[in-house]
């Protein structure tokens, strides 16, 4: 993946993680705050193997894991 595409996933990623945050933040039903802030860190789960991904091949390990 190049590195302009990752951004892009990621930055769109990173909205995504934003708006069910605000959601949630602005539900009075507790059930769907649980739902939307379990979405928020399953999105923000697939956000940092995005990331871990591209690096660890672009990378090499020792370095990876110091980030």
């Amino acid at each position: 993946m190049a590195t302009q595409n990752l951004i892009e996933q990621l930055t769109v990623q990173s909205d995504v993680i934003r708006r069910l945050i605000q959601e949630a933040e602005a539900s009075v039903d507790e059930e769907q705050q649980f739902l939307l802030y379990g979405a928020a860190r399953n999105e923000c789960d697939k956000f940092s193997r995005s990331l871990r991904s591209y690096l660890s091949r672009k990378l090499p390990g020792h370095q990876l894991n110091a980030a």
